[in-house]
């Protein structure tokens, strides 16, 4: 008798394990990735956009080398990423200024490749969800926009002019400042500058109709999802990369005390300035706050359901879906930066999902989902009040 071959079968490859803050970041469409190696390369492009900033802004200067590395390494593998790329990562240790107490913890979200407002809401909804996980309350963000390059122009001369009047009566601190670069009087935490800044002329004065345009929809995009919010016309990032939005986030923790646990910016105009000949449109936020022991590591859930929304209102009121089904540990696949029905049900039929979730203007306004089976056809209108219920029954 012959001897049967022993059939050797393929093992399923287990999903990687997953820190709670990366796996709550997976819901919304960010990629787990390990920290970007930052190499000398990063660290002299970065000095050279800074022109050689003095050891104060250490920290800035590493988060912008880390900045430069996730632009290059996005510019360089374009073509293995989809056109809009979410990114979430562990910060980097590096530098002495960087050292981090025991117990304290920061990630990084990025999302690369869209300009639209929506983003904004994204991210921020991300943040959000990720601090609330973490158990801290009454979250709340600042918001204001620096605006295009148009936009950053008028404001260097708005603010000259009122600090040129101003320049007898200002503290020594404020006139170093002045000279060196008129931004930094805004930016700086020095109590003496911070009586002229509360005088200063806002940001917003300042937008050009596009870059108006773009804080418009970032406003309504944060409102839609109910997230308690200020305009801060005195907040800003470095212009020297920076434009556009910029966000801090605060929140309480157990003990009621508040804190500072994230700020963003967006970094469009970094790309010319590092050699990337193609315009990349970038955002991102670095979250940071302090835990004694270290997250649960989790293994991601597999995801059935490819989301598809049609439609400004739709569009505005997903991530409250997303956050729903979150919630309920279902994962869905999205493409929330995508306009076009025909781009996302194209992505879900390449995805080879068994489901696909549509959200139109319809749905948003009846508090529906339509719930399609991508093999026999057959779809079925589910309430939001119901859907999570609905989908885990779904084999």
């Amino acid at each position: 008798m012959k001897k049967r071959k022993k059939i050797k079968r393929k093992k399923q490859k287990k999903e990687p394990l997953l820190e709670k803050p990366a796996e709550t970041a997976l819901y919304f469409g960010f990629q787990n990735i390990k920290t970007p190696e930052i190499g000398k390369s990063d660290i002299k492009l970065a000095k050279d956009i800074r022109k050689g900033t003095d050891s104060e802004g250490q920290d800035e200067l590493f988060e912008l080398e880390e900045k430069v590395r996730i632009l290059k390494l996005y510019s360089e593998e374009m073509k293995a990423y989809p056109q809009h790329h979410f990114f979430f990562y562990k910060k980097s240790n590096h530098g002495k200024a960087l050292k981090r107490p025991p117990g304290s913890h920061e990630y990084v979200l990025d999302v690369l490749g869209s300009p639209r407002g929506i983003t904004e809401a994204i991210i921020i909804q991300t943040a959000f969800s990720i601090l609330s996980e973490e158990g801290f309350t009454e979250l709340s963000v600042s918001l204001n926009s620096m605006g295009d390059k148009e936009s950053t122009a008028q404001l260097e001369k708005n603010l000259a002019a009122f600090y040129r009047k101003k320049i007898e009566s200002m503290p020594a601190t404020c006139r170093q400042l002045f000279k060196k670069d008129i931004f930094e009087i805004v930016r700086s935490t020095d109590e003496k500058c911070a009586e002229t800044v509360k005088d200063a002329p806002a940001s917003l004065a300042s937008l050009s109709d596009p870059a108006r345009a773009h804080f418009k929809e970032v406003l309504e995009s944060v409102e839609a999802l109910g997230i308690p919010y200020t305009i801060d016309g005195h907040l800003y990032a470095n212009p020297l990369y920076a434009s556009h939005t910029v966000f801090e986030m605060r929140g309480k923790n157990e003990s009621g005390k508040e804190a500072v646990l994230g700020s963003g910016y967006r970094y469009n105009h970094l790309t010319k300035k590092i050699g990337i000949k193609k315009d990349i449109p970038a955002i991102g936020v670095v979250l940071s706050w302090k835990r004694d022991k270290k997250s649960a590591e989790k293994r991601a859930s597999k995801a059935k359901f490819y989301f598809i929304q049609l439609g400004f209102a739709a569009k505005l009121k997903s991530l409250s879906v997303i956050e729903l089904l979150r919630k309920a540990g279902i994962l869905v696949v999205h493409s929330l930066t995508k306009d076009k029905y025909v781009g996302q049900a194209g992505t879900a039929e390449n995805m080879k999902l068994p489901y696909v979730l549509i959200f139109g203007q319809k749905e948003a306004i009846e508090n529906t989902v339509v719930v399609r089976d991508t093999k026999t056809r057959f779809q079925d209108t589910v309430p939001l009040s119901y859907l999570t219920t609905y989908l885990k029954k779904l084999p």
